[in-house]
C-alpha cells in the first residue's frame, strides 16, 4: 500500500509542497518516521541496506530534479 511522505518531516521543518512530498510504501514510511533523510540514509548504511540507500539517493535525484 502506498502513502504520501514528507521526505524532510515536518517536525524538522519540512512543508507539506511538490519539493518535499513523495509517494512511498507504507512500510517504508513507517520506518522511516521522522528521521532526517541524511540520518536515516546513514542508518541504513549501517545496516547494509543498500537498497534503502538507493532509494534515499533516487528520491533525492527526484526532488532536485523538480527544483
Amino acid at each position: 500500500m502506498a502513502a504520501m511522505d514528507h521526505f524532510f518531516p515536518i517536525a524538522l521543518g519540512g512543508g507539506t509542497t511538490v519539493d518535499n512530498c513523495i509517494p512511498i510504501c507504507s512500510s517504508c514510511n513507517g520506518d522511516k518516521s521522522r528521521y532526517n533523510p541524511n540520518v536515516y540514509g546513514e542508518l541504513l548504511y549501517a545496516s547494509n541496506d543498500y537498497i534503502g540507500i538507493k532509494t534515499v539517493e533516487g528520491i533525492r535525484a527526484y526532488l532536485d530534479s523538480k527544483k
